[in-house]
């Protein structure tokens, strides 16, 4: 096997003087925040901001959590390089992935996202805002980063195999499709469990973190979850997208955020189980729809 994985961090300025900037207005640290961790990447700033990876308004209690928290979010930073590697060689071995390449971005982001895909340099590149991560306890990092990395391994198994660049990926592809959504994050969650065990459901779901789901009530629900999730398989609207897999946002019969995290670990749990982890991460997304309909309405019948 061959991961070749190039690093680049950014931000480490800004987390060791933060301390400094607590006091300073919106203008003031906007300008120490874009000149410290995204000098000579303005563009990709830009970017960042204008799909919401980067909040302005969060700037100013991002900035203070960093202040306040300095040495876990370098020490975060740290652990993170040290596990890299390793957790990609997992995942492709998982995934029957004998060659990769890929970038990876460290950033210090305003605390909304703590792991994404995006273009740097004209490349696809895993992101991860460290200090987000921070939050993550330091055994648990290895979950988070295999999650992660199933994203990302995943994204350049379906762009090589649609011939498709990332941009046209998401515009033609997933394009805030519901059932794109639970493949994708169904998949990165079961991977997580099968190779860094010992750690709960909700943990791997991360029900633990804020906004993040309430794990109890998932499976409290698990039916009425997913007949629901049968009505929304062709979905392709960002609001169902959000109420079902962004943080703090939920339908009104549906008392807690991130549900779609849940429906998509039970499909792809029961999914693996029958073809593996190598076939299934393979699928074209024309067979999504039948594969999460295939498991919804075996457990109907049980």
């Amino acid at each position: 096997m061959s991961v070749n994985c190039r690093v680049k961090a950014l931000g480490e300025k800004f987390v060791e003087l933060s301390k400094n900037f607590t006091g300073l207005d919106q203008r003031e640290l906007l300008e120490k925040y874009i000149g410290l961790v995204w000098k000579g990447y303005e563009n990709l700033y830009e970017r960042l901001v204008a799909k919401w990876r980067i909040s302005l308004d969060n700037l100013k209690p991002a900035t203070r959590f960093v202040a306040e928290n300095r040495a876990r979010i370098l020490e975060t930073k740290s652990l993170i390089l040290k596990m890299l590697k390793n957790c990609f060689e997992k995942v492709c071995n998982l995934f029957d992935v004998s060659d990769l390449d890929v970038d990876v971005v460290l950033f210090v982001g305003t605390m909304n996202v703590d792991g994404f895909i995006d273009i740097f340099e004209d490349r696809e590149a895993l992101f991860i805002g460290y200090e987000k991560a921070s939050l993550h306890y330091p055994k648990f990092l290895e979950v988070f980063l295999c999650h992660e990395i199933t994203h990302i391994v995943h994204m350049k198994i379906l762009s090589k195999n649609l011939n498709l660049p990332l941009d046209k990926l998401f515009n033609e592809v997933l394009d805030w499709w519901f059932t794109a959504a639970l493949i994708w994050e169904g998949l990165a969650t079961v991977a997580s469990k099968v190779l860094v065990p010992g750690f709960s459901d909700e943990e791997y779901l991360f029900c633990n973190m804020p906004n993040c789901g309430n794990y109890k009530w998932f499976e409290e629900n698990r039916d009425f979850l997913l007949r629901g999730a049968k009505e929304l398989l062709d979905a392709k609207d960002f609001e169902v997208f959000r109420n079902y897999f962004m943080g703090g946002s939920h339908p009104e019969d549906i008392s807690s955020p991130r549900s779609g995290y849940y429906i998509g670990y039970l499909v792809v749990k029961e999914a693996v189980e029958k073809i593996g982890f190598p076939r299934f991460i393979r699928l074209h997304p024309d067979d999504w729809r039948r594969t999460v309909l295939s498991v919804v309405e075996q457990r109907k019948q049980c």
